[in-house]
């Protein structure tokens, strides 16, 4: 089974793409009912593709944030996802608690997600 992932920069190339479409055609359309419903769908479109990017991010702790942003120093910025789990595996022991985190399942689909498609960082009340 194979996962298509769409970055952002994929839906940032649609958007721009459809917008340009929509300026293009802007001219060249008929004041009716079918260009105004041709439009209408255009700009849902543009919409739809806005809101799956903004849902795409996961929300992650703090500190899994801050692994994130030191292992993206430590490679100069790359955000290769397994590089960044390798660099995890050797700079988080196994005798931090943190390090728990890391050991289920859930959480190392969330880091990964987090890595590939964005994150927010976990908002933690104060009591």
């Amino acid at each position: 089974m194979s996962v298509n992932v769409i970055s952002s920069e994929d839906i940032e190339n649609y958007k721009q793409m459809l917008e340009k479409h929509m300026a293009d055609k802007a001219a060249d359309a008929k004041h009716d009912d079918y260009y105004a419903g041709y439009f209408d769908g255009l700009k849902k479109a543009i919409d739809l593709a806005e809101k799956l990017e903004e849902s795409k991010k996961v929300v992650i702790p703090r500190f899994v944030a801050d692994w994130i942003e030191k292992a993206k120093v430590y490679y100069d910025d790359e955000v290769d996802p397994l590089r960044i789990i390798s660099w995890m595996g050797d700079y988080v022991g196994g005798t931090e608690s943190q390090y728990e985190w890391m050991k289920n399942i859930y959480n190392q689909k969330l880091l990964l997600n987090a890595i590939v498609t964005g994150y927010e960082v976990e908002e933690i009340e104060d009591e």
